[in-house]
């Protein structure tokens, strides 16, 4: 069985000539547009050996070369050598778009065909590439999965259990959301919508599942029959226990297995409105001109949490704190007594807090565990090969999370070990500054993300310092740690910041070789108490940010206000359910710090 990338591409170049075809393109995405995936179509990872949850792998018969964002350059980098793909760094001027490195490598040769596996790729990313390739006289083509050919003992469906998810934490019955997608459908005239993304079927239906790991998601599509009323959920129905199957009856929910969607779209008649953005090349051909291209209105609503969703993650945010707080104090001891801690033990430990609180359910993302250098990988993913022990000076970034029941949290927080030196506490303090801006922002309603992502960089503008990275990210309830359609960040997404958005605010400063820099809260987005027409945020998470670190000349006295008003938030919400020994340390992180004279 071939092992290494360079086997594995060869492998593939082999096919690719057997198929008279010129090149292959494998995204990280699974039939639903998943961000995070099951193991089954983690095929650019399996083909590369790179395990960022960004990017795109190319094949020629000649050439390989894998695109990701700034997150990963550092680790795609190290994976990448000499394996024979070349790394392409997303958003930089020099770098080409795949389809340009395409038509390069295709040179002069006529009748070209890229293929991409039907079943894993985008209605929307299908026509934009086969529009883009066709000016290079190459065309695109939806073809029967090839990885199937060459991937050994490749990992089958997954089939785990499907629960229900208790109303009570959001205030809204599955009826209640069936019925609110069925008048949506009544009002514009259509006979069915296909639901396709997961974290949307999960919401809608008021069930979880475990088939992503650290995503309470299970593969499923949902098809509502606006003339019945049926909702037809096709999923692995062998897991649904027969509690949960009578209860879904009940509210007109249809079972039917995973690989039945097909069946059910060519039997029915008539047009069916889907979000070519999450419909993949094998359903929309069933489809073909049946297909009204719809953007899934579920998105939208699962984005804007209602106040009892609110509620719930207010209520989370303080067990999370809670075990925030006995982590930090746990880990400040240990490293005073001297005693040995690598990154990993480091990261094992934070899950071993977490999953002492209520309703917890498991961590909402592969902690980042990172120190010093390790710490300038934006999303350096630590096992028992990298992991480096904590020894010495420095900056320990710490970026983790929970699933539970009633929330999900996704909290970062950068830690001083020992001695720390000017330059780190400069940059630590224009990060803080970065934080405190757009926490403080009021803006008007219908104020896309990208339009207040500056006023995070700014302070580290002004000292000619940047990251690569979003500033926020939306933020599912009980659901994906990652949600769109909103996002904080210099990328053109036009969708404005409306009130229940839960973002993360997480401005950062990477030193290649050095340390990495990171502060991260989850805010709730809404309505300002005093002025009409104009939003703001709330911060959830609770947990103090290192005084330590903190250059105070560097703060006026609003930011200063600003901190200690979080600070006093932190105390008040944490300090009744801490133990003596860490009430007492709680005191002394959150203590006022003093205005400059």
């Amino acid at each position: 069985m071939s092992s290494k990338p360079s086997e594995r591409i060869h492998l593939l170049q082999e096919y690719l000539k057997k198929q008279n075809a010129f090149a292959a393109v494998i995204p990280s995405t699974d039939p639903h547009m998943s961000e995070y995936v099951a193991e089954r179509w983690r095929g650019r990872s399996w083909i590369s050996a790179f395990e960022g949850s960004a990017g795109t792998v190319a094949v020629t018969q000649k050439d390989a070369a894998l695109w990701t964002d700034s997150r990963y350059f550092l680790e795609a980098g190290r994976v990448l050598k000499n394996s024979g793909i070349a790394l392409m760094k997303q958003g930089l001027p020099e770098t080409p778009s795949i389809e340009q490195w395409l038509m390069q490598m295709k040179g002069k040769q006529e009748g070209a065909r890229v293929l991409v596996a039907a079943d894993s790729f985008a209605l929307k990313s299908f026509e934009s590439m086969q529009s883009e390739l066709a000016n290079g006289d190459i065309s695109l083509e939806a073809a029967p999965d090839f990885l199937d050919t060459i991937w050994e003992n490749r990992p089958g469906l997954p089939a785990e259990e499907i629960y229900a998810h208790d109303s009570t934490f959001s205030g809204e019955t599955r009826n209640d959301r069936i019925t609110r997608l069925r008048e949506f459908a009544d009002s514009r005239g259509y006979e069915r919508i296909l639901i396709t993304a997961l974290d949307e079927i999960a919401w809608l239906l008021q069930l979880r599942g475990r088939d992503v790991e650290f995503n309470p998601v299970f593969y499923a599509y949902a098809l509502l029959e606006t003339r019945g009323p049926v909702l037809h959920l096709c999923t692995h129905a062998e897991n649904i226990s027969p509690d949960l199957r009578r209860e879904l009856e009940a509210d007109n929910v249809h079972i039917h297995g995973y690989q039945d969607i097909g069946k059910l779209l060519t039997s029915s008649e008539g047009q069916v409105a889907a979000d070519p953005l999450t419909l993949n090349m094998e359903t929309a051909s069933i489809l073909g001109d049946r297909l009204v291209k719809l953007p899934s209105p579920v998105r939208s609503w699962k984005a804007c949490k209602n106040p009892k969703e609110i509620e719930s993650t207010r209520n989370v945010m303080i067990r999370d704190g809670v075990a925030m707080v006995n982590f930090l104090y746990w880990l400040e001891h240990e490293l005073k007594d001297g005693s040995s801690l690598d990154e990993l033990a480091v990261s094992r430990k934070i899950t071993e807090f977490r999953s002492t609180q209520k309703n917890y359910v498991g961590d909402s993302f592969r902690s980042i565990v990172g120190f010093n250098d390790h710490g300038a990988v934006v999303h350096y993913s630590v096992d028992e090969n990298s992991s480096s022990p904590i020894q010495g000076n420095g900056l320990l970034l710490i970026d983790s999370g929970g699933q539970y029941l009633d929330g999900t949290t996704d909290i970062t927080r950068t830690v001083a070990v020992h001695d720390v030196d000017r330059e780190a506490k400069h940059h630590f303090t224009l990060v803080l500054k970065g934080h405190i801006n757009l926490a403080s922002a009021v803006f008007p309603e219908g104020t896309p993300g990208i339009q207040l992502d500056s006023l995070a960089r700014r302070p580290l503008w002004q000292n000619g310092l940047n990251y690569g990275h979003g500033t926020g990210h939306g933020v599912g309830f009980a659901l994906n740690v990652h949600e769109g359609p909103q996002s904080i960040s210099p990328r053109l997404i036009s969708t404005p910041l409306q009130p229940g958005m839960i973002c993360s605010n997480e401005p950062g400063y990477y030193l290649e070789g050095a340390y990495g820099i990171r502060i991260e809260n989850l805010v709730a987005v809404g309505p300002h108490e005093s002025y009409s027409g104009f939003l703001c945020f709330e911060d959830l998470t609770l947990c103090p940010i290192e005084l330590s670190l903190i250059e105070r000349d560097l703060l006026n006295d609003e930011e200063i206000s600003w901190l200690n008003d979080y600070h006093d938030m932190v105390w008040r919400n944490l300090s009744p359910h801490l133990e003596q020994e860490q009430r007492i340390w709680l005191q002394h992180k959150t203590r006022k710090l003093q205005r400059r004279e």
